[in-house]
């Protein structure tokens, strides 16, 4: 499997207050998304280039419970998939995984490349080294480890997603790998660590990994109960 988010969308994100459930709200023009995520800290006065990791982690972890919503192994739900909407289901797939992949390449990029910042894990490691925070070396060596882990991502972006290399594009040679979700989830967990382990070097609460839906959300499962009215609409012209 390999997959991506069908809406370009930026996170708007409010202050924090302590104790509280806090709103994201993602839009576009066409289309409204609404989440939440359980925060157990204040963060009016934290460094804007975390807070935004945070986003981008808590809206990675939404796309990544939507996907298995829609791709389920409950059978019910692979039966709306292959009987009213196959071929959808195949390219949706295919955008979520392109997705998941060129977000964990794009986390695990260097900071600076040429005069360009880029907001990746790294620069996690470089807030600390501004503060003079002797963590910053550790925390770049457990990102360089992490990046290690994920090689074989970072190569599928550099070499498919974002060209089409030729020897791999022609077949003179092949990854030889494929991603699990459950390597995603851990990758989730080891950004969510990270992001923590630079809150606590600069004297801030740690962020929860709690993200619940609102009742009023209209995504994965509310796109199910649709193809599911219509899969009963079509028994019953049948009859």
């Amino acid at each position: 499997m390999r997959l991506s988010n069908l809406l370009s969308e930026t996170p708007i994100t409010p202050n924090f207050t302590n104790q509280t459930i806090s709103k994201f709200i993602y839009s576009s023009k066409y289309h409204l998304k609404a989440y939440i995520a359980i925060n157990y800290n204040t963060a009016q006065n934290m460094d804007i280039r975390i807070s935004k990791l945070f986003d981008n982690w808590v809206h990675f972890k939404t796309k990544v419970m939507e996907f298995e919503t829609l791709f389920s192994d409950d059978k019910s739900i692979m039966d709306l998939r292959n009987n009213l909407l196959p071929d959808f289901f195949i390219d949706l797939n295919e955008f979520y995984w392109e997705n998941f992949l060129i977000t964990i390449a794009r986390l695990l990029d260097n900071h600076k490349q040429g005069q360009n910042l880029n907001l990746t894990l790294y620069t996690l490691a470089e807030v600390l080294k501004e503060q003079d925070k002797e963590e910053w070396k550790a925390l770049e060596n457990k990102i360089n480890n992490l990046k290690k882990e994920y090689k074989d991502i970072i190569d599928y972006r550099r070499k498919h997603l974002a060209h089409y290399d030729l020897d791999y594009s022609t077949g003179a040679k092949d990854f030889g790998t494929s991603t699990h979700i459950d390597e995603v989830h851990k990758f989730l967990e080891s950004m969510l660590e990270t992001i923590n382990l630079t809150l606590k070097a600069v004297g801030e609460p740690p962020k929860s990994g709690l993200v619940m839906y609102p009742g009023r959300y209209r995504g994965a499962r509310a796109f199910l109960r649709i193809l599911e009215n219509e899969k009963k609409l079509r028994q019953t012209e049948l009859k």
